[in-house]
Protein backbone atom coordinates (compact mmCIF):
# COMPACT_ATOMS: atom_id res chain seq x y z
CA UNK A 1 0.00 0.00 0.00
CA UNK A 2 1.26 3.73 -0.61
CA UNK A 3 2.55 6.15 1.96
CA UNK A 4 1.39 9.58 0.25
CA UNK A 5 2.17 11.13 3.82
CA UNK A 6 5.34 12.39 2.95
CA UNK A 7 4.23 13.68 -0.44
CA UNK A 8 4.56 17.48 -0.70
CA UNK A 9 5.96 19.98 -2.84
CA UNK A 10 9.07 19.22 -4.53
CA UNK A 11 8.31 15.08 -3.97
CA UNK A 12 9.43 13.27 -7.12
CA UNK A 13 7.33 10.35 -8.32
CA UNK A 14 6.29 7.51 -10.97
CA UNK A 15 3.90 8.58 -13.61
CA UNK A 16 1.94 5.94 -15.88
CA UNK A 17 -0.60 7.03 -18.29
CA UNK A 18 -3.39 4.54 -18.98
CA UNK A 19 -2.80 1.28 -19.58
CA UNK A 20 -3.48 2.12 -23.70
CA UNK A 21 -0.03 4.35 -24.28
CA UNK A 22 1.87 3.13 -21.29
CA UNK A 23 3.81 6.51 -21.23
CA UNK A 24 6.12 6.76 -17.43
CA UNK A 25 8.73 8.47 -15.90
CA UNK A 26 9.54 10.81 -13.15
CA UNK A 27 8.16 13.43 -12.39
CA UNK A 28 7.54 16.45 -9.82
CA UNK A 29 5.00 17.99 -7.00
CA UNK A 30 4.46 21.02 -7.75
CA UNK A 31 1.14 21.77 -5.45
CA UNK A 32 0.02 20.03 -2.75
CA UNK A 33 -3.72 21.09 -1.61
CA UNK A 34 -5.27 18.87 0.45
CA UNK A 35 -6.13 15.36 -0.67
CA UNK A 36 -4.39 16.50 -3.89
CA UNK A 37 -0.88 17.09 -5.85
CA UNK A 38 -0.44 18.96 -8.93
CA UNK A 39 2.27 17.44 -11.03
CA UNK A 40 5.24 18.47 -13.36
CA UNK A 41 3.07 17.32 -16.12
CA UNK A 42 -0.07 18.84 -15.70
CA UNK A 43 -1.98 16.54 -14.22
CA UNK A 44 -3.48 16.32 -11.08
CA UNK A 45 -3.46 13.25 -8.57
CA UNK A 46 -5.67 12.08 -5.92
CA UNK A 47 -3.52 11.74 -3.07
CA UNK A 48 -5.77 9.13 -1.47
CA UNK A 49 -5.50 6.66 -4.68
CA UNK A 50 -2.93 7.78 -6.30
CA UNK A 51 -4.78 7.95 -9.70
CA UNK A 52 -5.28 11.21 -12.28
CA UNK A 53 -8.17 13.02 -11.66
CA UNK A 54 -10.13 12.86 -14.68
CA UNK A 55 -9.88 16.33 -16.93
CA UNK A 56 -12.35 15.24 -18.04
CA UNK A 57 -10.75 11.66 -18.65
CA UNK A 58 -8.53 10.26 -16.46
CA UNK A 59 -4.83 10.18 -17.78
CA UNK A 60 -2.52 7.91 -15.58
CA UNK A 61 -1.52 7.37 -11.76
CA UNK A 62 1.42 7.85 -9.60
CA UNK A 63 3.89 5.79 -7.65
CA UNK A 64 6.20 6.23 -5.04
CA UNK A 65 8.57 4.67 -6.85
CA UNK A 66 9.42 2.68 -10.21
CA UNK A 67 10.36 0.38 -8.25
CA UNK A 68 7.09 -0.18 -6.67
CA UNK A 69 5.26 0.41 -9.91
CA UNK A 70 7.27 -2.53 -11.08
CA UNK A 71 6.10 -4.19 -8.12
CA UNK A 72 3.08 -3.75 -8.69
CA UNK A 73 3.12 -5.48 -12.50
CA UNK A 74 4.80 -8.54 -10.60
CA UNK A 75 1.68 -8.93 -8.23
CA UNK A 76 0.06 -8.72 -11.02
CA UNK A 77 1.00 -11.18 -13.29
CA UNK A 78 1.46 -13.37 -9.80
CA UNK A 79 -2.28 -13.07 -9.68
CA UNK A 80 -2.80 -13.64 -13.09
CA UNK A 81 -1.03 -17.14 -13.31
CA UNK A 82 -2.59 -18.04 -9.77
CA UNK A 83 -5.72 -18.21 -11.51
CA UNK A 84 -4.96 -19.57 -14.29
CA UNK A 85 -2.91 -22.60 -11.77
CA UNK A 86 -6.36 -22.99 -9.81
CA UNK A 87 -8.60 -22.84 -12.75
CA UNK A 88 -6.55 -26.03 -14.38
CA UNK A 89 -5.87 -27.46 -11.40
CA UNK A 90 -8.12 -30.92 -10.11
CA UNK A 91 -9.74 -30.88 -6.80
CA UNK A 92 -6.82 -31.65 -3.89
CA UNK A 93 -8.31 -35.09 -2.12
CA UNK A 94 -7.90 -33.69 1.14
CA UNK A 95 -9.46 -30.16 0.64
CA UNK A 96 -12.79 -29.30 2.73
CA UNK A 97 -15.13 -26.83 2.43
CA UNK A 98 -14.39 -25.32 5.56
CA UNK A 99 -10.95 -25.05 3.30
CA UNK A 100 -12.37 -23.27 0.56
CA UNK A 101 -14.40 -21.01 3.01
CA UNK A 102 -11.09 -19.89 4.49
CA UNK A 103 -9.84 -19.58 1.50
CA UNK A 104 -12.62 -17.38 0.33
CA UNK A 105 -12.18 -15.33 3.33
CA UNK A 106 -8.55 -14.78 2.66
CA UNK A 107 -9.38 -13.56 -0.63
CA UNK A 108 -12.35 -11.13 0.50
CA UNK A 109 -14.22 -12.37 -1.83
CA UNK A 110 -16.94 -13.85 0.67
CA UNK A 111 -19.61 -16.22 0.51
CA UNK A 112 -20.63 -18.51 -2.70
CA UNK A 113 -23.37 -17.12 -3.03
CA UNK A 114 -24.17 -19.84 -5.92
CA UNK A 115 -24.42 -22.08 -3.39
CA UNK A 116 -28.09 -24.28 -3.68
CA UNK A 117 -30.52 -23.71 -0.99
CA UNK A 118 -32.25 -26.43 -0.26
Amino acid sequence: MTSTSTIETGSTLWWVTSANSREEGEVTVTKVDGQRASLSNGAVIDLVSMNAIPDPIPRGRCYLTSEEYRSSLRLLQEWSDFVIDVRSATLPRNLTTADIAAIRQLLGIGANLRERRH
